[in-house]
């Protein structure tokens, strides 16, 4: 019996027989092959092919996938001292004490980020066997804030005098926030991957991040967000102010009129492309009296081109499109030489999934039913169809090239063998 394994992230082979080794005919696009110290050298004499990492690991080392949490519950109600492999995020909560670290964790590997409380970080060290990735060592009052966040005056009662908060993702101030409290209580807002606050509440958030701020009469741009403050640190790629009359959007987010209907505040916004929907009228433009505004560019039905300008802001560029002749990519598409006969001549298309063209199309096809391309995905094609395409690029802000086989499969022949392990986040043999 012959077998092949591919496309996996972790390949758990420890429990592997030599029986079942001798069977696997090549091992494929494997993020991490795990084995014991017993059978790793009979791994040796197989065909392997883009393996990340092997790892030896013993067989009472359980494997976890994904971000793990260690709290005090959790290692209390362990009945032997944990033996744990993790991939993925790993924390710690604040009530960890470096006692029970020691009674209760006995090794430990982690392939991802690691954020530990600094009374348990020494301890925590040295039970850790091998870790790949950043380690956050965090101070004892020093909490740690991601998503979405209101800071009441319930949750300040709920810290320590002169708290250290390290925020990721949007951070608000409910609106009968008692500042005695909170500034009793926050010493200081650390930004942590990315912060968003909103403009109204800059100056209380803004002095606790950084307290020696200026102010300037020219703005300054965080991201696409107008702000007033010039810092002595640079916050430029990590902190956002929001204003709070904008509606926020994903970029590439396309709006219909039922959509729009439904926004509330003054402003749509977004830090990529939008898109108007052919359903958007003139008349419902007026009546929302909305405007737009985007670091990259508005897309909006041609019918809306004379009154379009009024409606877009901070210098946001607005490119017309012909609903009939446009085709918008959003996932994954695959252009054949059946469906390219009913795409009408001179159309455009704009990209924001992955655009795939078959082989078998002609260039003549090619040449006549692609008139622009605005690239902001993948588009795959063979080397000769690419020199047609690259002329049609009206915006290429993602990638053009050749596909690595055609028809876009794995040119691995799967009919040959008997076995196939395939496609999966991980699999234990």
């Amino acid at each position: 019996m012959t077998t092949l394994i591919r496309n996996i992230g972790s390949l758990d082979a420890r429990w592997a027989t030599r029986e079942t080794i001798e069977q696997i005919t090549k091992i494929k696009n494997i993020g991490s092959l795990i084995v014991n110290k017993e059978n790793k050298s009979l791994f040796i004499e197989v065909n392997m092919e883009n393996v990340g990492a092997t790892v030896e690991m013993d067989l009472d080392v359980k494997l976890h996938i994904g971000p793990m949490k260690f709290t005090r519950e959790l290692l209390e109600s362990a009945p032997t001292p944990i033996k744990l492999s993790i991939v993925g995020p790993v924390s710690f909560s604040m009530d960890i004490t470096p006692e029970l670290i020691m009674e209760k964790l006995e090794w430990l590997q982690v392939t991802g980020p690691i954020e530990v409380y600094e009374n348990i970080s020494g301890i925590l060290m040295s039970k850790v066997n091998d870790s790949v990735g950043p380690i956050d060592i965090i101070r004892i009052n020093e909490i740690v804030l991601k998503r979405k966040n209101t800071i009441d005056n319930n949750y300040l009662k709920s810290l320590q005098d002169d708290s250290v908060l390290t925020c990721s993702g949007t951070l608000e101030l409910s609106e009968d926030l008692d500042i005695d409290l909170f500034n009793l209580k926050v010493k200081r807002i650390k930004i942590g991957n990315k912060l968003s606050i909103y403009d109204d509440q800059k100056d209380i958030i803004m002095r606790k991040i950084y307290e020696e701020f200026e102010e300037t009469k020219t703005e300054t741009k965080i991201g696409i967000k107008p702000t007033l403050f010039v810092f002595k640190e640079n916050y430029s790629n990590r902190l956002d102010i929001l204003k709070r009359n904008y509606q926020y959007f994903p970029e590439s987010t396309k709006l219909d009129a039922f959509n729009l209907m439904n926004v509330k505040k003054d402003v749509i916004c977004s830090n990529g492309v939008l898109v108007l929907g052919s359903d958007i009228s003139n008349e419902l433009l007026e009546e929302k009296e909305i405007q737009f505004s985007s670091s990259k560019r508005i897309y909006f039905p041609q019918e809306l081109s004379k009154n379009m300008m009024k409606y877009l802001i901070n210098d946001t560029q607005g490119v017309p499109y012909n609903s009939d002749s446009t085709s918008f990519i959003n996932n994954e598409q695959i252009i054949t030489n059946s469906r390219i006969k009913i795409i009408k001549d001179n159309s455009c298309f704009i990209v924001f999934g992955d655009l795939k063209i078959s082989d078998e199309i002609s260039f003549e096809d090619l040449n006549s039913k692609f008139a622009t391309i605005d690239n902001y995905g993948s588009i795959e094609a063979n080397s000769d169809a690419c020199s047609i395409l690259q002329d049609k690029l009206r915006y290429n802000e993602g990638s053009i090239g050749k596909g690595e086989s055609e028809g876009f499969e794995d040119e691995e022949d799967i009919s040959k063998y008997d076995h196939v392990i395939q496609n999966a986040g991980s699999y234990q043999l």
